[in-house]
């Protein structure tokens, strides 16, 4: 494996302007890793630029297929060079949620094949550079939403309350204290707090279900089969699914640049898996319209800059009272939450917020 700068773990992120073999050396690399934690791990490195005086690069002989790194440990990887005997999906096993791989000189032959390797191996391909000859390659390794819904990061098991459901994940390190990953995760929190609301009621939970299995029934009455509806709010790991692909390519920063926050699209989201909604249903439809109105009004009576968790609690606020009174469904969501993130935040609004 020729690995020619190896990967960098640090603070800050870096851009690395270049795809000269030269300048993609591990030396000039452990200089763009700023901070006391930045490090260099370089991989198999050819003898002529190795720096034996360059203090924090670690150099490593290892196997493709058996890389000397614990998952999600590097925060960029950089392949530089012609030889691209590597290992894929270690790079993907070692690399961060939302971590960089960049694969440097890249013949443009070859680039269109080697980004199917890169999707085969779960990467997205981000941004493409190029001359003449050679291709620069960036891809990122998706946020891995299921592995925080179901991961260790958990709210008691008997909790209902969505927003302590979601507070135990939003401590999770790779939880931003903004960012795109809430129009997922808002969402997952109510659909996990009905599932377990569901599992203390279970005359209620066959009740829903019966009343979910009518819904599809009449939504797909005119429908061939590969096309009806499946009813996943009682099975909670096809619920998070769903909920993934339909509110997960939501934009960040649509709160200000589309005017509808990703927590009301999530909230709004959560509820039409739940309540077994299309475009076609007459009730629900007008429901999830209420809901996501509700929430875009309680949103608006608290001042900018914006705040993924204040826009959370909300979101989750309000969805909690429209259950219980539309639905009878009392999740016993915290009416006075104190925000726990505020040090976090550099756009905090402190005493104007009504969380801190």
């Amino acid at each position: 494996m020729h690995c020619g700068a190896g990967w960098k773990s640090s603070d800050k992120e870096s851009k690395l302007m270049t795809n000269n073999r030269q300048e993609a050396n591990p030396t000039k690399i452990a200089n763009l890793a700023e901070g006391e934690t930045g490090r260099v791990i370089a991989l198999n490195i050819p003898a002529d630029l190795i720096d034996k005086n360059a203090e924090h690069v670690e150099y490593i002989r290892c196997e493709a297929e058996q890389l000397p790194l614990a998952d999600n440990a590097a925060d960029t990887i950089i392949i530089a060079g012609a030889n691209y005997v590597v290992s894929l999906r270690e790079l993907f096993r070692v690399l961060k949620m939302r971590g960089r791989l960049l694969v440097v000189d890249v013949p443009v032959d070859d680039a269109a094949a080697f980004e199917q390797k890169l999707a085969a191996a779960g990467f997205i391909c981000r941004r493409v550079a190029k001359n003449s000859r050679v291709m620069t390659l960036e891809a990122e390794k998706p946020f891995d939403y299921t592995a925080i819904i179901f991961g260790d990061k958990q709210a008691e098991a008997h909790e209902t309350d969505p927003i302590s459901i979601l507070n135990a994940w939003m401590d999770h390190p790779d939880v931003f204290m903004h960012g795109p990953e809430h129009h997922v995760l808002d969402g997952a929190a109510l659909l996990v707090a009905l599932d377990r609301w569901f599992s203390q009621h279970p005359g209620e939970a066959q009740k829903v279900h019966s009343w979910h299995r009518e819904q599809a029934a009449r939504l797909n009455a005119d429908e061939p089969d590969e096309e009806n509806h499946e009813v996943p709010v009682m099975n909670i790991r096809d619920a998070i699914s769903e909920l993934i692909e339909r509110a997960g390519g939501y934009p960040g920063g649509a709160c200000g640049y589309l005017g509808v926050c990703g927590a009301a699209v999530s909230a709004g989201t959560a509820f039409s898996i739940f309540s077994v909604t299309s475009p076609f249903s007459d009730i629900t439809w007008s429901e999830s319209s209420a809901l996501t109105g509700s929430i875009l009004t309680r949103l608006s009576t608290s001042p900018g800059p914006r705040c993924c968790k204040r826009n959370a609690y909300m979101a989750l606020q309000t969805a909690g009272d429209f259950l219980k009174q539309h639905y009878s469904i009392d999740l016993k969501t915290n009416d006075s939450v104190r925000c726990r993130y505020f040090d976090k935040n550099e756009e905090c609004v402190f005493t104007d917020c009504v969380f801190f």
